[in-house]
C-alpha cells in the first residue's frame, strides 16, 4: 500500500482479511498477513478478531475460535456475547467438534463474563444429543433448572427427550415427558413425534395409539411423521394388522396424501399375514395414484398368489410390473411355465 502512497491501517487490514475469508483462503496466508501487519507497527483490534472468529466458525474451526476468543480477552477487547452464541451454535452443528467438552467451554465464558442466553443452553444440548450423550444432555437440563436463572422451555425438553430415546433410556425419557407436564408446558407435533417414537421402540404399540389419540384430543394434529412411526410398529408387531387397517383407514379419511413407503409397509405386512385379497386390492389402489411398488412386494404377492392358485391375479399382476418396467419378458415367461 505504501507503494500506492497510502497508509496502511487496521480498518485496510480488517478489510484485506475478510476478503481472503470471504473466498476461502487458506488460513496460513491470513497468518502471514497478520505478521507482516506488525512489522508495519499494524496491530490488530477487536473488529479483528471478530472477523477472524467468524471465519473460523464459518469453516467448522470452533477450537480455534474459542483459542482467539480467549486471546482476544487477554489482550485487553470486551467479550461479545454474540461471538460466544456463534461458537457455541458451530460446535453443536460440526462432527468436527464431537470430542471437544463443551459445558467446559461454556464455563469458560461465563467466567469471562459471558451471560449465557436459552439458545446457547439449548445448543450445548443439542451438541449432546448429536453426539449419542442424552444422559449429559439431562444433566444440563436440570443444571438450568437447579440455577432458577432460566427455566427451559419446550425446545429444551424435546432435544433432551429425543437424546434419551436415541440412547435407549427409556424410563428417563418417561420422566421428562411427566415433568415437562407438570411444569404446565405445552408438547407440540415435535414432543408428540419423539414421545410416540420412543414408545413404538419399546414395542409398546398399544400406549402409542392411545398418545395418538390424546394429541388429537389435545388439538395437536399428527402428520405423516407419526402415522408413519406407528404403522412401522404396528406391522412389525405379531396380530396387529387390523389396528393398522383402521389408522390407513383414518389417514385416508383425514385426507392426508399416503405415500408409496406408507402403502408397501401395510401392503407387505397383509402379505406376510395371507390377507391376499386386501394386498391385492391396496396394490391396485397405490398403482392406479401413480405409486410403484417395490420389487419384493410384487414378489411376495406374486409368491403368495401362486400358493392360492390365484393365476389369472398372478398375471395381471406380472402385467402391471412390465407395465412398470420392473420386469423383463423371460420372468414373465418363467412364471407362466
Amino acid at each position: 500500500m505504501q507503494g500506492f502512497r497510502c497508509n496502511a491501517t487496521v480498518k485496510s487490514l480488517n478489510a484485506l482479511i475478510w476478503v481472503l475469508c470471504k473466498n476461502n483462503c487458506d488460513l496460513r496466508i491470513v497468518l502471514l498477513v497478520l505478521v507482516k501487519c506488525q512489522l508495519m507497527n499494524i496491530w490488530v483490534e477487536e473488529s479483528t478478531f471478530k472477523i477472524l472468529i467468524k471465519a473460523l466458525c464459518r469453516i467448522g474451526k470452533a477450537n480455534n475460535a474459542v483459542d482467539l476468543l480467549n486471546l482476544m480477552v487477554d489482550s485487553g477487547f470486551n467479550l461479545d456475547g454474540n461471538i460466544c452464541s456463534l461458537i457455541l451454535s458451530t460446535m453443536s452443528e460440526r462432527k468436527e467438534c464431537q470430542r471437544v467438552e463443551i459445558w467446559g467451554i461454556l464455563e469458560e465464558m461465563r467466567k469471562l463474563g459471558y451471560v449465557a442466553k436459552r439458545v446457547d443452553l439449548c445448543n450445548v444440548i443439542r451438541f449432546y444429543v448429536k453426539n449419542g450423550k442424552g444422559v449429559d444432555a439431562l444433566e444440563v437440563l436440570n443444571k438450568m433448572k437447579m440455577s432458577g436463572i432460566m427455566v427451559p422451555d419446550i425446545v429444551c425438553y424435546n432435544l433432551v427427550l429425543n437424546g434419551l430415546i436415541l440412547e435407549g433410556e427409556y424410563s428417563s425419557a418417561d420422566e421428562v415427558f411427566d415433568e415437562l407436564l407438570v411444569l404446565g408446558l405445552s408438547p407440540d407435533i415435535v414432543t408428540y413425534n419423539v414421545y410416540i417414537n420412543g414408545l413404538c421402540k419399546q414395542n409398546k404399540v398399544d400406549e402409542a395409539l392411545r398418545m395418538l389419540g390424546c394429541m388429537e384430543d389435545l388439538g395437536c394434529k399428527p402428520e405423516m411423521n407419526t402415522y408413519h412411526t406407528i404403522l412401522e410398529a404396528l406391522c412389525r408387531s405379531t396380530g396387529m394388522l387390523f389396528s393398522a387397517k383402521e389408522v390407513l383407514g383414518q389417514m385416508k379419511l383425514k385426507g392426508l396424501r399416503l405415500n408409496s413407503h406408507i402403502y408397501g409397509i401395510v401392503i407387505n405386512c397383509m402379505i406376510r399375514n395371507g390377507e391376499v385379497d386386501e394386498a391385492y386390492n391396496l396394490l391396485h389402489e397405490m398403482v392406479a395414484l401413480g405409486f410403484v411398488p417395490q420389487s419384493i412386494t410384487f414378489d411376495g404377492l406374486i409368491h403368495l398368489s401362486c400358493q392360492r392358485g390365484l393365476l389369472s391375479e398372478v398375471m395381471e399382476l406380472l402385467s402391471i410390473m412390465q407395465d412398470l418396467f420392473l420386469v423383463e419378458n423371460a420372468k414373465i415367461a418363467s412364471y407362466s411355465d
